[in-house]
Parts: C-alpha cells; sequence; structure tokens
C-alpha cells in the first residue's frame, strides 16, 4: 500500500475520474477484475502480486468490489 500511495502521490494521475472510467456499471465501485485492469493500464509498475495485496487491503466489506471513494481515500 506504501509504495502505491508512493506512486501516485508523485504522479499526475487524477485517481478518482482514472479509476471511474473503468466502472462498467457505473456504481461507483470496480470488481476485482476491473480494479486489476485498471491499476495495469495506468502502468504504475506493480506486480500481479503487489495488485492482490492491495484488492485485498481495498475489499473494505469483502464483497468483491472496490469502492471508489473509499480507495481514493485510503491513498491520501
Amino acid at each position: 500500500m506504501l509504495k502505491l500511495k508512493g506512486i501516485l502521490k508523485t504522479s499526475k494521475f487524477n485517481l478518482g475520474p482514472m479509476l471511474s472510467s473503468f466502472d462498467s456499471q457505473g456504481q461507483g465501485k470496480l470488481t476485482l477484475v476491473e480494479f486489476r485492469n485498471a491499476i495495469r493500464k495506468l502502468g504504475l509498475g506493480l506486480s500481479s502480486k503487489e495488485i492482490d495485496f492491495v484488492m485485498m487491503r481495498s475489499d473494505i466489506n469483502g464483497d468483491q468490489m472496490i469502492d471508489i471513494r473509499e480507495f481514493c481515500a485510503q491513498m491520501n
């Protein structure tokens, strides 16, 4: 998580809108597949293991979805 926070702080990404563009349902949440694709598409240099860890830590209620707003708050 710290690695990702560091990468995002030094990048010029506006994370919320970027992640929202991967939200196929338009509900402010990403499936784990959508989240993985988004992180890979952003080219942040995270390994699959690191992405898995971020997903595990970010799926707070265990519903297999990442709430975009909550995730962005975690990254600040």
